[in-house]
């Protein structure tokens, strides 16, 4: 009895005295070589909708993401809720491009975590990704916490950079694939359709300005029909502009989503019914400059082939391509 008295005390002083000589930190990262164009691998992760689809710091399925607008660069940040409750929140904090990415990190009571993306381009063009985790400090005896997490971070890390290469590797193919038809314009009967977004008035000088509308709009759209209606990410496809009017000063859109199945509209989330169409249709480079070469041409194409393009047009959007409609008559 003795001897089990004794032992028991020696667990509970070594319980109380291990925390001490723990760090109060962590550090963890991993390193991944991906054979991809650099830019693509950059974008993503300085842009946190792109991230989010290879990489969770919340392994728990069931969470629901909120995203910030801007949804890339700094500023850029997203909350995340796992069973009603708040799981956590990121934030990029520092950026430059081809060089890192920098994060802030807070999980439930847990805050002061940062991480940070490293890229080096090397000689052989593929990129270096170094990926590092430095937890917040942890006083006496939380440290255990931390030292008993080290691991599954590192494995974590490891975990999402892989998805990524995969992810690279399938989009590279499906290039491949697609690439004869790139550019190629074809006659496309397309069918009615019901649009659901939001409309937007930007200046046709004013890139920065358009693309925040952009980004707000898919973002509260995306937000209501995931959360609020509950579809599933395949209910809603790919993403849609739909040019309505352009003049000299200003660009009239919608932004949203084609949908098969109706849902009601919100205060700001209305519908638009494109009527069916014979159109002109090409696919392009999901960049400024090559969508207006890309559509240029098209209408080019139309007034030397005695089609009559209309002035609404719109453009689907699928990872780094785009597909331009613009619709026409005659012939």
């Amino acid at each position: 009895m003795k001897k089990v008295i004794i032992l028991l005390l020696f667990i509970i002083v070594a319980i109380a005295i291990v925390p001490v000589f723990l760090p109060k930190t962590i550090h963890e990262e991993a390193e991944y070589i991906y054979d991809a164009n650099p830019k693509k691998v950059y974008d993503s992760f300085n842009n946190l909708k792109k991230m989010s689809q290879w990489f969770s710091w919340d392994k728990k399925d069931n969470r629901t993401i909120d995203f910030s607008t801007p949804i890339e660069g700094i500023g850029a940040s997203y909350d995340w809720t796992s069973d009603g409750e708040f799981g956590g929140s990121v934030a990029i904090t520092d950026a430059k491009e081809m060089q890192f990415v920098g994060y802030s990190l807070n999980f439930k009571d847990q805050e002061g975590n940062t991480s940070e993306a490293i890229f080096q381009v090397l000689d052989d063009g593929k990129v270096k990704v170094i990926w590092t985790f430095d937890s917040g400090e942890l006083s006496y005896p939380f440290q255990v916490y931390n030292y008993l997490m080290k691991g599954k971070v590192k494995e974590n890390l490891e975990r999402g950079l892989k998805n990524l290469d995969e992810i690279l590797k399938k989009e590279a193919a499906d290039t491949n694939s697609n690439s004869a038809n790139e550019n190629e314009i074809k006659i496309s009967e397309e069918s009615a359709k019901q649009l659901l977004g939001v409309v937007q008035t930007v200046s046709v000088d004013d890139d920065s300005e358009y693309k925040i509308a952009v980004d707000e709009s898919l973002g509260l759209v995306e937000s209501y029909l995931l959360d609020e209606k509950g579809l599933n990410r395949e209910d809603i496809g790919n993403e849609v502009i739909y040019f309505i009017n352009e003049n000299k000063n200003e660009i009239t859109f919608i932004v949203g989503f084609f949908l098969k199945d109706k849902v009601a509209e919100s205060e700001d989330i209305k519908y638009l019914n494109v009527p069916a169409y014979k159109t002109l249709t090409t696919i392009t480079d999901n960049d400024k400059a090559a969508i207006e070469k890309a559509t240029v041409s098209t209408k080019e194409y139309a007034k030397e082939n005695n089609f009559y393009p209309a002035q609404n047009h719109w453009q689907v959007i699928d990872g780094d391509k785009v597909q331009i409609y613009i619709p026409v008559e005659g012939r």
